[in-house]
This record gives structure tokens, sequence and C-alpha cells, in this order.
């Protein structure tokens, strides 16, 4: 599934299973995925310019087996729930992040790989909630982990760290 703005638009109360497959955006903005219900990847490619995967405030977005999420900001989560348990999360403009987790979001990270090695780019930028478990692999150019002032990563097993090795 292709578009200029929008490869895949999920709206409020919405479910949506991708089972392998591609959904991109091709213009300069836009997203692979613009979610508010609840959207399961279980195998194929999110790719945009822009960001990826875009989880709006009420959304949740579950990412498992072998997925290939791509983007400036591969996902951003606005204030929902994402969960990533395998896949691939690369991020590819010069700034941005793996995942950025925003405000009240909720990202739980159990498994898989995210990098962002462009530029100015966080593995894994987070304001939200951020749970960490099982043995997922983080990497950032700036930061594998940024967390916002006076916010908690909570911590379950064993990470493995990339090149900036710091949060």
């Amino acid at each position: 599934v292709s578009g200029a703005d929008t490869g895949i638009k999920n709206e409020q109360n919405s479910n949506l299973n991708i089972y392998n497959g591609t959904a991109q955006a091709t213009g300069s903005t836009g997203y692979g995925i613009y979610n508010q219900g609840t959207v399961s990847v279980s195998g194929g490619i999110v790719t945009s310019r822009s960001n990826g995967i875009h989880n709006y405030y009420t959304g949740t977005i579950n990412v498992s087996g072998t997925v290939q999420v791509s983007g400036s900001t591969c996902i951003y989560n606005g204030g929902g729930t994402v969960t990533v348990s395998g896949g691939t999360v690369t991020a590819t403009g010069t700034s941005g992040s793996g995942i950025d987790n925003s405000g009240t979001g909720t990202l739980t990270v159990s498994g898989g790989t995210v990098t962002a090695n462009n530029g100015s780019s966080k593995g894994i930028s987070n304001s939200g909630t951020l749970n960490l478990q099982g043995a997922p692999s983080i990497t950032g150019a700036a930061a594998d982990i940024y967390l916002a002032n006076n916010k908690v990563i909570n911590i379950s097993g064993a990470l493995t760290y990339g090149a900036a090795n710091a949060i």
C-alpha cells in the first residue's frame, strides 16, 4: 500500500492486522502508517521520509516478528501505547529517533533492534513511560537512550548497548 501522504490510515476504534507486505508514504512528509486505533504489524516493511509509524494519542501499536520500519523517526508515539517485541527499527534521517515516545505515551521494547546512527539521532527518545525487557539492541548516534528530565526507565533483564553507550 502506497500513498503520497500516508500509506495506511487507521481511524479511532478500528483494528488493523498487517502480515507482511509494504506500507509506505512516498512524499517528503507523511506516514507509512497513521494510527488512532489498534495496529498489529507482524511482518513486512513500513517506510516514510518522515515517521514510519505515527501513533496518535489514543492509539495502540504492536510490532513483532520480521518487520522493517524506517523513516526520519521510525515510530512516533504521541501518547498512546507502543510495544516492540521483534523486528528492526532503523531511523534513516539526519535527526530524529528510532523511537520517539512523547508525553503520556507508554513504550515497551522487549526484543528486536532499534538503530538511529545518523547525525544527532537517538535510538530511543523518551518523555513518557519506557519499559525495557528481554534483550533489545538499542543504538543511537547521539545517545542510545535519551530520557527527558525526571523520567524513569524500567529495565527488566539484560540490554545490549550500541556505539554511544549512553543514557
